[in-house]
């Protein structure tokens, strides 16, 4: 009965190493280099991957139907801090996104207001 209870919970625990958590597979996304923003908590539905270091003048403006929904996000790059902004094209900065970090879950004060992003020199 012991070795029965022991291969059950060998089988359980290699279905779950085998299943993909929801959070690595959409944080996998994010390609190097990339700041990312989705819309929803724990990386699910990205809304916006920009190549990082663009000009400092170059904002993006979330694509319709994708305005005010940022809840997680990440900078993959290494060189450059990234900004999101409040309003479209860059105006009322939110949050800085730090070099090499990331954030599951956007604060309740920040969260599904983003409007634009720029990859280049922070807020």
């Amino acid at each position: 009965m012991h070795l029965r209870s022991g291969i059950v919970a060998g089988a359980m625990l290699a279905a779950a190493l085998a299943t993909p958590g929801v959070a690595h597979a959409s944080l996998s996304q994010c390609l190097t280099d990339k700041m990312c923003v989705w819309g929803n908590n724990n990386y699910e539905w990205l809304i916006a991957a920009q190549l990082h270091g663009q000009g400092v003048l170059d904002v993006f403006n979330d694509a319709a139907g994708e305005n005010d929904a940022a809840d997680s996000w990440q900078n993959r790059s290494n060189a450059y801090q990234g900004c999101l902004y409040d309003h479209s094209d860059g105006t009322h900065s939110l949050l800085t996104m730090p070099k090499a970090s990331k954030n599951p879950n956007v604060s309740w004060t920040d969260s599904d207001k983003t409007s634009s992003m720029r990859t280049n020199a922070g807020c």
